[in-house]
């Protein structure tokens, strides 16, 4: 029973540890993702993760924290490790009762009572502390008025409810696959056990699912969540600068070969007033004649 406790107790500080460092790095400018992933790489020596993201962090001075950082980074990451521990010992519960009920090697009468006390003891403590932290939580994002906090806020959010539905869909994917493996077992007539080695399944589905869904729909369904979303994405994008006016090429004036002098443009030549010419043959006229004096054609009033 103590091992049991200590390991789900190990088990939930190895993942609270890459979910605080997904925070933090977050809120640095950093790839959070990545170094939650590395972190947790060092499992089951995840305190040397944390020495390690240290270490970078000092070598960047420039990516500091905004103000009231740790204490949201607190209060998310408190939830995460209560809600794990709250689950854990429910399932513990569960298995206790179904041990009790379904096995045909259940436990001592004694042994059961006494982890039955531990379990209800721990969750008397997780249940309450998981929901102190959580509201807290929840609060902040009704009293965010400022841009930068509001981000940050929708990135913990988005982490912590991302966290819990990523390790309850591992934890369901898992069991499904058990149930399926028993399920071609049992046809194949080659399944041996007994009906016990089913009592995890049932302790661990049903809670899953119920936190699975409360979180989706209190976190990623919730107008709130739609609201820092938006804001975080217009935060995210800059405004689109506006493109200078266009300016159309000029074809460059026509200039001179080298060593010849430009010279202006020749006007035409004009018809020299008082002057007819006939548009027949094209003789000369005097002004006053109204018929060519050459061939005797009729002249036009107008001069060309």
């Amino acid at each position: 029973m103590a091992g049991a406790i200590f390991g789900w107790t190990f088990a939930g500080a190895w993942l609270v540890v890459p979910l605080w460092t997904f925070f933090d790095a977050e809120e640095r400018g950093r790839n959070g993702i990545l170094w939650a992933v590395i972190t947790s790489l060092f499992f089951p020596f995840f305190p040397v993760g944390l020495v390690v993201y240290a270490i970078m962090l000092g070598r960047d001075e420039g990516s500091g924290l905004s103000p009231g950082a740790r204490g949201r980074q607190y209060l998310f990451t408190a939830a995460f490790f209560f809600l794990l521990v709250a689950y854990g010992t429910l399932v513990g519960l569960l298995v206790v009762a179904l041990d009790a009920a379904w096995s045909d090697n259940p436990l001592d009468g004694d042994d059961a009572r006494v982890t039955t006390a531990v379990l209800l003891a721990i969750l008397v403590f997780a249940l309450p502390l998981w929901a102190f932290h959580w509201v807290r939580a929840q609060a902040l994002l009704d009293e965010a008025h400022d841009t930068a906090q509001q981000r940050a806020l929708f990135v913990l959010e988005r982490g912590y409810g991302g966290a819990v539905i990523l390790i309850g869909t591992l934890i369901t994917v898992g069991f499904g696959v058990f149930l399926v493996f028993t399920l071609f077992a049992a046809i194949m007539d080659v399944f041996q056990g007994g009906s016990e080695q089913f009592i995890p399944v049932v302790a661990f589905l049903p809670l899953t699912v119920i936190v699975v869904a409360y979180h989706w729909t209190a976190i990623f369904r919730s107008k709130k969540y739609q609201e820092l979303a938006g804001v975080a994405a217009s935060v995210a994008a800059p405004a689109p600068t506006p493109s200078p006016p266009s300016v159309q090429p000029q074809s460059p004036a026509p200039t001179a070969p080298p060593g010849v002098q430009p010279t202006s443009p020749v006007p035409p030549p004009t018809p020299t007033s008082g002057r007819r010419f006939c548009g027949q043959c094209g003789a000369e006229n005097a002004p006053e004649n109204r018929f060519c004096s050459a061939c005797g054609a009729q002249l036009q009033t107008t001069t060309p």
